[in-house]
């Protein structure tokens, strides 16, 4: 007998595919703002273009998007009451803001919440009795079966994907593993030992030519931006 949590354990999560992704951002949703909570409009799109993992988005704080060497960047930490994946020695680490992010007003949208007083990024995500965001998740899985985003037989698709999609761009494009990994937040792997052992990760300058290069087949000019 398989159970169902076998079934979901077996499946292979996978990215999303470009249609899934026009479906996901030219929604309706997009197109005119219309979501209930800030959160749900820029946490996906953050996803997108950073492939950090659900929580790190859920749990930043205002200040965690900063300049550093003149480029305005995420810093996942775990400052305060933030956590990150521990065993993942990627996961603390300073990822550029996408130009693309930019465009729809995000850096207009941290100024706002920093000149309301507010610490938090998206105060309305809490974390549930284990730790996770689960009300968030919930949410957004409901958004992407709402418009059909969904996987075929033995395959996972959900907050996740994007970090499979974003990985997968950059290293279609040429982009060295340990660098792919450090923006996504693994493990280094295919580092020379003195990268691994001397280095505090990736020069910010060096991701940032990398995040430039990804861009999906989104119509992302008829986007309502949301400030």
């Amino acid at each position: 007998i398989v159970t169902l949590a076998g079934k979901a354990k077996s499946a292979k999560r996978v990215p999303f595919t470009p249609d899934d992704l026009k479906v996901l951002f030219e929604s309706e949703e997009y197109r005119k703002a219309e979501f209930k909570n800030a959160s749900e409009y820029w946490i996906p799109l953050l996803g997108l273009f950073t492939g950090a993992r659900q929580a790190e988005l859920c749990q930043l704080h205002v200040s965690d998007v900063r300049k550093e060497g003149g480029i305005d960047v995420f810093d996942f930490n775990q400052e305060d009451d933030k956590e990150l994946k521990t065993d993942d020695a990627g996961s603390p680490r300073l990822v550029p803001v996408h130009p693309q992010l930019k465009r729809l007003g995000f850096i207009k949208f941290v100024q706002k919440m920093k000149e309301s007083g507010q610490k938090k990024m998206f105060p309305n995500e809490k974390r549930n009795k284990d730790g996770n965001f689960d009300a968030y998740s919930k949410r957004f899985n409901r958004y992407r079966k709402k418009l059909g985003v969904v996987p075929r037989e033995k395959e996972r698709k959900d907050f996740h994907s994007f970090r499979h999609t974003v990985a997968g761009f950059l290293i279609g494009k040429g982009c060295e593993e340990y660098i792919a990994n450090d923006i996504v937040g693994h493990k280094p792997k295919n580092a020379s030992q003195t990268v691994k052992t001397y280095s505090q990760g990736v020069e910010v300058g060096t991701k940032y030519k990398w995040i430039k290069k990804i861009s999906y087949e989104v119509d992302f000019e008829n986007l309502e931006p949301w400030v």
